[in-house]
């Protein structure tokens, strides 16, 4: 079987002589894979944080290139599933718990507006043909090229968003304005609205670095320390001004362990004088911002407390409530501000499907 780059040809390229098999290799090889990724690059950054996405696309996406892996890139999907038989097994389970639980929702309540397979799911199913088409070195190199580009775009632009509350994009939600120390405003940069950005862009950074230091996509050049410490600290800067805690803590407690890594045992005292400066810049950091104006943790430890107690329900208990976007008037707490979801995601998807697809999603991150 002829070879290429990326394995042996598949038998569709054993064309009869006269067939523009050029055109053919170049349109399997490089266009369509390169297309697939570009789009679902397209729909994640701007479908999912600018504006609603119809919960088929991912779906469609996701079987288009499942589609293509089949056909022109068998080799590799069968050493994919070689490798990771266990992990795509669980997330094809969960996937079609979901798809149950939703069945069973739209059976037992027909009036109500039941989603089959909701994006998040669609995303899921993704990722498997995704991983395929990243084990060719230049779409590698093409998706840390853009991730870069996006963590360059939101050091520059989530200070400024957060200080002079300017927009940079072309987002219908607007800012929203919470002073704290030298911030006015909670910036959100490209997600759809400041909640969106840990979810959706906390980890460009951390991916991006992760191309270069780990799978090494640009060639002759090393990561040092030094350089690690101070990107993460530009990051860890821009991200503070969302104004979350979470990704905060998240970032910072990243970036000193990546130093710490890069480092390994050279330079023990220099290691753990960096990370105690880092530990008392993000004490300092998190007093300054976060000590007044912010919701307290009590506030989120009721809604999962609720949620939690509202998912042992027996009428709810194996099929769940089923997925929905706006808030659920029987979910809010009086007196309480109002929340879309429950601020933690084993107890949500418990809620939102039941024990079934919750015992599925433990053993995905088994």
């Amino acid at each position: 079987m002829p070879r290429t780059a990326n394995g042996p040809q598949p038998a569709f390229f054993h064309a009869p002589a006269g067939a523009p098999k050029a055109f053919i290799h170049w349109l399997a090889v490089r266009a369509i894979p390169m297309a697939w990724l570009m789009v679902l690059l397209f729909l994640m950054l701007f479908f999912g944080s600018v504006r609603q996405l119809h919960a088929n696309a991912y779906t469609a996406l996701a079987v288009a290139g499942l589609l293509y892996c089949l056909f022109f890139e068998r080799n590799q999907w069968r050493a994919l599933v070689g490798e990771h038989r266990a992990l795509l097994t669980a997330a094809v389970l969960v996937v079609l718990l979901i798809a149950a639980s939703e069945a069973a929702l739209l059976w037992r309540l027909p009036q109500r507006r039941v989603t089959p397979l909701p994006s998040q799911v669609g995303l899921l199913l993704c990722i498997a043909p995704l991983a395929v088409i990243l084990r060719d070195r230049t779409r590698l190199r093409a998706l840390a090229a853009v991730l870069v580009a996006l963590s360059l775009y939101h050091v520059v632009t989530l200070p400024l968003e957060a200080i002079t509350g300017t927009v940079f994009h072309t987002q219908t939600e607007a800012l929203f304005p919470r002073e704290m120390g030298p911030l006015n405003y909670q910036a959100h940069g490209l997600a759809w609205q400041v909640y969106y950005f840990p979810g959706l862009l906390l980890g460009l950074f951390f991916l991006a670095s992760g191309l270069v230091v780990e799978e090494g996509v640009v060639r002759r050049w090393t990561l040092r320390p030094g350089a690690w410490l101070a990107a993460g600290i530009a990051w860890t800067a821009a991200i503070a001004c969302i104004q979350s805690r979470s990704a905060l803590a998240g970032t910072a407690a990243a970036t000193a362990l990546g130093y710490v890594a890069l480092s390994g045992n050279r330079r023990a005292l220099r290691t753990w004088l960096v990370l105690g400066a880092l530990a008392i810049l993000g004490v300092a950091l998190y007093l300054y911002l976060f000590v007044d104006n912010k919701s307290s943790f009590g506030l989120r430890w009721e809604f999962m407390k609720l949620f939690w107690r509202h998912g042992w329900d027996a009428e709810w208990l194996w099929t769940g409530r089923g997925y929905r976007i706006d808030p659920d008037p029987e979910m809010q707490l009086p007196g309480l501000q109002t929340l879309l979801h429950s601020h933690n995601d084993i107890i949500q998807v418990f809620f939102t499907w039941g024990v079934p697809v919750l015992v599925a999603y433990a053993a995905l991150w088994a």
